[in-house]
C-alpha cells in the first residue's frame, strides 16, 4: 500500500494507440516523496509532499494512486512549486476502472526536472490520539508557563519517513513515524504568556456555582491551540521549583484558534458566593390572532416580548477585591433594560456581566432580559 505517481508523456500515449492491440505502454514510476509534511493545525491530518519529476516537453499525463490508503480525493491539490509558467495543468480526471487514483494532463514548455507539490487531507491516516497539557502559574498569577505532549499514531499503511509535524503553536518538527508506530512529541515547551484570573458564575454550569478560571490569549504569530486535557500547577515559590507546585485541577482544553481566549477551569472558589433569584416574569405587548365574531374558536397567540428579572446576590468572604463574571444565556432579538449592561457579548447571545465586589463585601444588583417579536414554537427565555 503505497502512494504511487506515474508519467506517461504524450509521445508514448500516442504510440500505444497506434501499436498492435498485443503490446503494452511501460508507465515510468516518479522518484520517492521529499519534504513530506503534516499539519494538525486544521483538525484534521493535512499531508504535503513534494517530489521531483522529470517531463517532457508537450503534454504529460501524471497518475496518483493510492489503494489502501483513507486519503480523500476532493482534498487532492497538484502545484508546481518553481518554474509555475513553465506548466499548465490542463485537466483532471478519475480513471474508470474506479480504482483510488487521481490523474493530471499536465502541459511542459521545455523537457526537464520540476518541483511538485502534492498536498491532500488523511482520513484515519496519522492521528493525533492526545494531546495534554500542564499550565503552570507564576506565585502572583499573573504569567502562566505552558508545556504541551503530543502522541501521534501512523494508521496510514505504510512508514512515514521522512515526515516533518506541524502542530498548533508548535515549531515544525522532524519526526518520522513508521507504520502502526506510536511517537510522543513534544509540541510547546514551557512558552509563557500573560495570565488572567478570573471568577466566573455561568447559570447552566454548576447551578452558578463560582468557578476558578485561567485565561491566555493565543498569539497570532504562535498558531492556535490544539484541544486536549490540560492540568493546571501554581508555583509556590518565586525559585520556580516544579517540586512545590500546588496542583490546582484538571479540565479539557478546547482548540483556541489564533488570536483567541483560551481557558482552562482550575477549580471552584468557596469564599465567593453567587446567588440567582427570578423575581419577575411576564409577556408582554401580545398579538393574537383574528376571530371572526361568533366563531367557537379561541384567539391564539402568534407574536409577543418576554421579560425576565433576576436578582443576584453576590458576596466575596476574600481579602482581596474582585471581579466576578457572570454569563448568561439569551435567544432570539433580546437586549437589557436598565443600568447593568453587558460588558461583552459572544456567539450574538452568550452575555457577561463583571461585577466588581470588594473584599468582604456583599452586593446585590437586578437585571432584566427582553427577548422580543417571541413566535410560537421560538426557544423561550428561562
Amino acid at each position: 500500500m503505497k502512494i504511487r505517481l506515474l508519467m506517461l508523456s504524450s509521445l508514448l500515449l500516442m504510440a500505444a494507440v497506434a501499436a498492435p492491440s498485443q503490446a503494452r505502454v511501460k508507465l515510468v514510476l516518479l522518484p520517492q516523496r521529499e519534504n513530506v509534511r503534516i499539519n494538525f493545525s486544521a483538525g484534521q491530518s493535512l499531508m504535503e509532499e513534494e517530489r521531483v519529476v522529470a517531463l517532457e516537453e508537450g503534454i504529460n499525463e501524471v497518475e496518483m494512486a493510492w489503494e489502501g490508503l483513507p486519503i480523500a480525493p476532493q482534498s487532492i491539490l497538484f502545484n508546481p512549486v518553481d518554474s509555475a509558467d513553465m506548466l499548465t495543468t490542463l485537466a483532471i480526471s478519475t480513471p474508470p476502472s474506479g480504482q483510488s487514483a487521481l490523474i493530471w494532463w499536465v502541459r511542459a514548455t521545455e523537457a526537464g526536472n520540476y518541483r511538485l507539490r502534492i498536498s491532500y487531507a488523511l482520513h484515519g491516516g496519522v492521528t493525533v490520539e492526545r494531546v495534554d497539557y500542564a499550565a503552570r502559574a507564576n506565585v502572583d498569577e499573573t504569567s502562566v508557563d505552558l508545556t504541551g505532549r503530543a502522541r501521534l499514531y501512523n494508521a496510514s499503511g505504510m512508514d512515514q519517513d521522512p515526515l516533518t509535524v506541524e502542530m498548533g503553536a508548535a515549531l515544525p518538527i522532524f519526526a518520522p513515524i513508521q507504520r502502526d508506530e506510536r511517537k510522543d512529541l513534544l509540541i510547546l515547551n514551557q512558552v509563557t504568556y500573560s495570565l488572567t484570573k478570573r471568577y466566573v458564575s455561568d447559570r447552566n454550569v454548576e447551578n452558578g456555582r463560582v468557578q476558578l478560571v485561567y485565561e491566555w490569549t493565543v498569539p497570532v504569530e504562535a498558531g492556535p491551540q490544539l484541544a486536549g486535557k490540560s492540568r493546571a500547577f501554581l508555583a509556590t515559590d518565586e525559585e520556580g521549583q516544579s517540586k512545590l507546585d500546588t496542583f490546582l485541577g484538571e479540565s479539557l482544553l478546547p482548540y483556541v484558534a489564533r488570536g483567541e481566549e483560551a481557558k482552562t477551569l482550575v477549580g471552584f472558589a468557596n469564599n465567593v458566593e453567587v446567588e440567582r433569584t427570578l423575581i419577575d416574569a411576564r409577556d408582554t405587548d401580545v398579538k393574537f390572532t383574528n376571530v371572526p365574531e361568533g366563531s367557537d374558536r379561541q384567539p391564539e397567540r402568534v407574536l409577543w416580548n418576554t421579560r425576565r428579572t433576576w436578582r443576584v446576590d453576590l458576596k466575596n468572604h476574600t481579602p482581596d477585591d474582585l471581579v466576578i463574571r457572570l454569563v448568561e444565556v439569551a435567544t432570539g432579538q433580546w437586549s437589557l433594560a436598565g443600568e447593568i449592561q453587558p460588558t461583552e457579548v459572544k456567539n450574538g447571545n452568550v452575555f457577561h456581566i463583571d461585577v466588581p465586589v470588594a473584599a468582604g463585601e456583599e452586593k446585590t444588583i437586578e437585571y432584566t432580559i427582553i427577548q422580543e417579536n417571541v413566535e410560537p414554537g421560538d426557544a423561550v427565555l428561562p
